[in-house]
């Protein structure tokens, strides 16, 4: 990524701290994506939403599921 945005040099401490459920990075590290777990979706709407997330950046993207942050 060329010309990083402040958003896209977040650590995934900082990302897991801010509650999100998932993460998307680029072969430098650089944040490109965030996935928040939704607290009026129902458990299965959410598992199902973060697959796709998964399915979506896995090929191109390093990404990363904060188990914490997954209301269960």
């Amino acid at each position: 990524m060329k010309n990083p945005a402040a958003i896209n040099l977040k650590t995934p401490a900082e990302v897991e701290a801010q509650g999100w459920a998932a993460e998307a990075r680029d072969d430098d590290g650089h944040l490109c994506s965030t996935m928040g777990w939704v607290p009026d979706f129902s458990l299965e709407e959410n598992i199902r939403s973060l697959g796709e997330y998964v399915a979506e950046w896995e090929e191109n993207r390093h990404v990363k599921i904060f188990p914490a942050n997954i209301r269960l």
